[in-house]
């Protein structure tokens, strides 16, 4: 019997804009020539604008299509992104679990979206405790996390955001007990004098490393999409150093960020 064909699995929210969510997250992986399937979590109803609502699929269609792919594909890492409710972000984790005890693990690369930045719908449905209770075990099985100040706070239970390096660094911590491997700490949302962006990564060994980049002007949708996506193809084309692997993504970031051209009448700047 024929074995399975390497692949990224790809498990997030359809956006129908193609700005951000599983369209772009495939569009990047192909684009570093990286065979990609996608598992869709939610459907949303949004441009690249605003996010008006948003419908989460069922744990169980999430598992059968997985199930499913799973058939033709092998999977060593995976890209999470808008995960949809809490009980979407259970089932992944006992489907992560299940791989690493099976001796198959899959490094999984988190983008721990909960809600855009424009836009009041939420991407991940439940009630407090369920939501906490389920990122707890997920972020448990997860390789790397990449999320932005806000979210970092989210997850740490924080308020105060980081008002210098240590304080990041203290941040990361924080996020970094709270199970996964690695924190990429996103610089975009902080405010620079330089127009300079920073992104902090800090791995489990306690090793820290700074990634600056220039900051673009004008409002973009889809880059936190785009470079945990990119890692994640990254990963999956040769399995790189971390460091590495965020650095060229970083970089691929930059560039397309660079090209991309204003979109609709909002002229908000998409990167696919």
């Amino acid at each position: 019997m024929p074995h399975p064909s390497p692949a990224l699995l790809i498990v997030s929210a359809i956006d129908p804009s193609g700005g951000a969510g599983m369209y772009l997250d495939l569009a990047v992986a192909k684009s570093l020539g990286v065979k990609a399937a996608g598992a869709a979590t939610a459907i949303t109803v949004q441009n690249a604008s605003r996010l008006e609502g948003a419908e989460a699929l069922s744990p169980k269609t999430i598992q059968r299509q997985i199930e499913c792919l799973e058939e033709d594909f092998e999977f060593g890492v995976a890209k999470i992104g808008a995960l949809g409710s809490a009980a979407n972000a259970r089932v992944l984790s006992r489907w992560a679990a299940h791989r690493r005890k099976k001796g198959e693990p899959v490094k999984l690369v988190l983008d721990p979206v909960r809600k855009p930045s424009r836009g009041k719908a939420a991407l991940l449905s439940g009630s407090k405790r369920e939501i906490h209770q389920a990122m707890e075990r997920l972020l448990g099985e997860t390789f790397l996390l990449t999320p932005n100040i806000s979210e970092a706070l989210w997850l740490a239970g924080r308020k105060a955001p980081p008002k210098n390096d240590v304080e990041r660094i203290v941040l990361a911590k924080e996020v970094l007990d709270r199970g996964p491997q690695a924190v990429l700490l996103k610089g975009g949302h902080v405010a620079q004098k330089n127009r300079q962006i920073t992104d902090l990564l800090l791995l489990k060994d306690g090793s820290v490393y700074y990634f600056a980049h220039p900051r673009r002007p004008g409002t973009f949708h889809g880059t936190g999409c785009f470079l945990s996506s990119a890692i994640a193809a990254i990963l999956a084309s040769g399995n790189p150093p971390l460091p590495e692997a965020v650095s060229k993504a970083i970089d691929l970031l930059d560039r397309a960020m660079k090209k991309s051209r204003s979109t609709g009448r909002s002229r908000i700047k998409q990167l696919g």
